[in-house]
């Protein structure tokens, strides 16, 4: 298991569930990894891409205007 730096060690459901949702590995794929070392190894990937896929939207989300949702200020058009 790979220690969480904010709620301690994931279980191995929380690891198959990275695995799945950030490198697009089957579920059952992900519980078939009994490897100790390949699973680690594949959690910390996971983990990296998740970190960069958060980076990525806090720099959409400050060129988009400081965090402000766009749509937000969207005004329908006048009906005539």
């Amino acid at each position: 298991m790979i220690e969480n730096k904010t709620e301690g060690v994931l279980t191995e459901q929380e690891e198959n569930w990275l695995m799945m949702m950030n490198l697009h590995m089957p579920w059952q794929a992900a519980k078939e990894i009994t490897d100790p070392e390949d699973r680690k190894f594949l959690v910390v990937k996971s983990i990296e891409i998740q970190h960069l896929m958060e980076k990525q939207h806090r720099a959409m989300m400050e060129q988009q205007g400081e965090g402000q949702n766009p749509n937000l200020d969207f005004k329908p058009p006048h009906e005539g």
